[in-house]
């Protein structure tokens, strides 16, 4: 009489008497859940890669514009456009500072020209002054 198992715990029991198969530990991956886990392990791996490369992307991004925004910032002031943020109150009072500034500066030219004007009469005077010495003097014997 020939030992015929029935259906696959049959099969299972069989391979196990003859040596074929190795018991599974219970809660033990089988063979098809450790190909899966491989597999999103690799893929994890793949994600984790590509999200490190974005955020090196996004941080040099943000240096560059950091860079540029304080560049952009610096010129503003120098060109003294931070009265554009809106402040019209402060924007009038340095239109009326720098209207002060241009006709104090425009009154002290004037000042300078007319003291031009005296040093170059004076200095024509003093030439004229020296030649009439010179000529009522005559000839400086030593």
């Amino acid at each position: 009489m020939q030992y015929k198992p029935a259906g696959f715990a049959g099969l299972m029991a069989a391979a196990l008497l003859w040596g074929t198969v190795a018991p599974e530990a219970p809660g033990a991956p089988s063979d098809g859940s450790l190909t899966m886990t491989e597999r999103e392990s690799a893929e994890m791996r793949r994600e984790n890669a590509a999200l490190r490369e974005q955020l090196a992307l996004s941080q040099t991004e943000a240096e560059t514009f950091q860079k540029e925004w304080l560049d952009l910032r610096l010129r503003m002031e120098a060109l003294g456009l931070e009265s554009l943020t809106g402040d019209e109150a402060a924007l009038e009072a340095r239109v009326v500072r720098l209207v002060g500034e241009l006709y104090r500066s425009e009154k002290r030219n004037r000042e300078l020209e007319r003291a031009v004007v005296r040093f170059l009469e004076a200095q024509k005077v003093l030439q004229g002054a020296n030649a009439l010495d010179a000529v009522q003097l005559g000839p400086v014997s030593s």
